[in-house]
This record gives structure tokens, sequence and C-alpha cells, in this order.
């Protein structure tokens, strides 16, 4: 497949193909034919195509370096992670995710999951309006019950059985 500006300009630009097919040509062309080129080479191609294409001018399309995987994408939409560096939409997919208190991206490692709202919030939203309670094994808010039932063992073990050292009469 002999494929160059051009041809790469009206694949993005044409409505005859899928958004799917033209991420994968995307795709095909510079991760896998311009593999071998220097970094800045294929920068300067996205420049030109940056600057030839109107669904890239117009924000519709984006194609950019994956911070992460180093690799050319075409996106729909822009997607950062967590230090606002340009990353692939698989690569957020995989790797990161949104804190539903602050809205901000995070690594999935940083993730905690509130099981009494059935929430995913950042490490930081979690030390700052969480709580873990080891009695039932479940985060809930702060300000929130969490739900267990709070028992006094010694009263609940008198219920059911006598003391180890009760004699039978």
């Amino acid at each position: 497949m002999r494929l160059n500006i051009k041809d790469i300009e009206k694949i993005i630009d044409h409505d005859w193909l899928s958004w799917s097919r033209k991420s994968q040509l995307i795709e095909l062309y510079f991760n896998k034919i311009r593999s071998n080129q220097v970094r800045d080479v294929q920068d300067r191609i996205i420049e030109i195509l940056n600057d030839r294409c109107s669904l890239l001018r117009t924000n519709r399309l984006f194609l950019y370096r994956c911070y992460d995987t180093d690799a050319i994408t075409l996106e729909t939409e822009e997607y950062e992670n967590d230090n606002r560096a340009l990353i692939s939409y698989d690569t957020f997919q995989s790797d990161y995710f949104i804190c539903e208190d602050c809205d901000e991206v995070s690594n999935l490692d940083n993730r905690e999951w509130i099981s009494t709202s059935e929430r995913q919030v950042c490490y930081s939203c979690f030390e700052s309006s969480y709580r873990y309670c080891d009695d039932c094994d479940t985060s809930c808010h702060a300000n929130e019950d969490c739900n267990c039932d709070h028992y006094d063992e010694e009263e609940e073990s008198d219920d059911n059985l006598k003391a180890y050292n009760y004699r039978v009469k």
C-alpha cells in the first residue's frame, strides 16, 4: 500500500469512509508504514495535515501523538491524561477514569470505589470526603452511616453460647 500526504488528506476529509476505517488507515500510515521515520518528520506531516484538512481545522477530528504510547492517533475528541498530555481513546479507557467528585482525570491506580453510592473517586477526594468502615467492609460519605449493624460482640455471644467456664448443674 503506497500512501502519500495527499492520500491521507483525502482519507481524513472525505465522507466516503467511516470514522473507524479512517482511524485504521491513519494507524497503518503513521504507526506501521512511517514508523521508521524520525519523530520530527512525523510531527511535520501532522502539522501539514492539520493545515490542509478541513475536518482537522474545524475540530471535528483530531490528529495527534499519544503521549503514553507515542503512537499517532485520529480521534473524534481530545483525551488527556492526569498530566494534561494528549492520549488516545484506547489508552484513556484502559488506564484512566474521571473522578465523579472533582471531574478530574486520574490514573486507575488512584481510584477508590464508594460502595454505598456506587461512585468512583480519586484518592484525594476519598481522603477529604469519604471513610472506610472496617466492620462492614464498605466505603461511604463521611457524613453518612455505613449501614452496618454495630453490635456488641459480648451481648451476641451471651445470646447463643454460654461462657467457656459454665458448668451444667
